[in-house]
């Protein structure tokens, strides 16, 4: 089978999402399948970050937009400052739209299967181009629906508000006529999700948009909506399960994270700071602009709680990773949600109990499924969970044992057949639809 695979854009980060396009052709191919990598924007640096991560090579082909480079800068512009669009920029939003997914498009009528895995948006509320199979990564919606209000601040002049959803509502209207009406012949065959959360997500936020849609719309997208499959994102579970032996574990708390505000790292220096029989570490890549700063305040946040048993290590190397891994009772993730967190799954597979924020595909797929009382909601919640923990071998090792298991579930092997399966599917729903029209 000849199939397209298209993510926006390989030229900001080499994130999970960009390693996981990579990840999806290298599994296609291994399948016997032929695949092509498309994208819009690229840097070289960045791509070959991804091409170590994802332990493939393979250059995209550059699909361009057909709107010049000063409209994209502009319109970021005006979006981010909250400053009144133009007729200009609207049309030439209505340009862009159209021309990406007439050329997305063109992708499907070419191959057998195209995946448009979602990816930064290129164009203002186009969160993800539709495609023979569209995957998510997290919940959004299906045709670049956004709130009203998204660039409208809460202090604006009431005639601002009015103007900036008059020019939101067009974009809107831009996008449904494109879609919808057929202006270019758009198919959905299959919706897949990365994990279970973003699954019911996907349920959440788009079954409501479905029943104000024009009927022609509704009737592109309820049938993948309703029939959406979640094909995990892989792990090295071969890797770290091999080196799994209880007797070596230590007692290490482990957390694996970027170095960036979101992320609430400072959760982990609280519960630290209240188990000093634990050794806690924080293992972190510094590559993002605000790490530094993001590192300072842990630093100081730890000198304040004396939590003398807390290390921050940056930039760690696969070997020390893996070392670490493998060293850790306890794998700890801050609290916050994370839409699936592959360091949770990679902990698992090495034996490290996880303890996870009670919300997240961390939690559904992962936690929940080892034992219900690994979920917490506060930092007292953690603290008792860690120490019960560590205060009873019986119990975690029990718990070790069914986490490597669990894990089992995000080998790579797995992840090949449960893509393989949807795109199989995907292609007969779109051979029948296309025989039949």
């Amino acid at each position: 089978m000849r199939i397209a695979i298209y993510h926006g854009s390989f030229a900001t980060e080499a994130g999970g999402g960009e390693v996981a396009a990579l990840r999806a052709a290298k599994a296609l191919i291994e399948a016997g399948h032929e695949v092509d990598l498309y994208t819009s924007l690229v840097d070289k640096k960045v791509m070959q970050l991804i091409y170590e991560n994802a332990n493939i090579y393979l250059p995209p082909k550059i699909i361009d937009i057909s709107t010049t480079n000063s409209f994209m800068k502009i319109f970021k512009i005006l979006s981010n400052k909250h400053m009144l669009s133009s007729l200009w920029a609207i049309n030439e939003y209505k340009n862009a739209a159209k021309d990406i997914l007439s050329k997305i498009n063109g992708l499907s009528k070419e191959y057998d299967i195209l995946i448009a895995k979602q990816s930064p948006a290129l164009i203002s509320a186009i969160d993800i181009l539709p495609g023979d199979i569209t995957y998510f990564h997290y919940p959004s919606t299906l045709i670049g629906l956004i709130f009203l209000d998204k660039y409208i601040p809460d202090s604006a002049m009431p005639f601002v508000i009015l103007y900036k959803k008059f020019i939101i509502s067009m974009e809107h209207k831009i996008l449904m006529n494109v879609i919808c009406n057929n202006e270019v012949n758009i198919n959905i065959y299959k919706i897949a999700a990365g994990n279970t959360w973003t699954k019911n997500g996907l349920l959440k936020i788009n079954l409501p948009i479905l029943k104000i849609l024009p009927d022609i719309c509704r009737h592109k997208f309820i049938r993948p909506l309703t029939s959406v499959s979640v094909v995990y994102e892989p792990i090295e579970y071969e890797t770290y399960s091999s080196r799994y032996d209880p007797n070596t574990k230590k007692r290490l708390v482990l957390t694996v994270s970027r170095y960036t505000p979101g992320k609430n790292l400072w959760s982990i220096i609280y519960v630290a700071s209240r188990i000093p029989e634990a050794h806690f570490v924080i293992a972190g890549t510094t590559r993002a602009h605000s790490s530094a700063k993001v590192v300072a305040q842990l630093e100081s946040l730890i000198d304040k709680l004396r939590a003398k048993n807390v290390t921050l290590e940056k930039d760690v190397p696969k070997k020390r990773l893996i070392d670490l891994y493998s060293e850790a009772m306890i794998y700890l993730h801050p609290l916050y949600t994370e839409h699936f967190g592959i360091a949770i799954a990679e902990g698992a597979a090495a034996g490290a109990v996880p303890v996870v924020y009670k919300d997240g595909g961390g939690w559904l797929d992962i936690a929940s499924k080892i034992d219900p009382m690994l979920g917490y909601t506060t930092i007292n919640e953690a603290v008792t969970i860690v120490r019960r923990l560590l205060s009873s071998k019986e119990l975690w090792l029990s718990l070790s044992k069914k986490s490597v298991k669990v894990a089992s579930e995000f080998s790579w092997e797995n992840y090949k057949k449960r893509l393989n399966a949807v795109v199989n599917e995907a292609y007969e729903i779109k051979r029948r639809s296309t025989h039949h029209s």
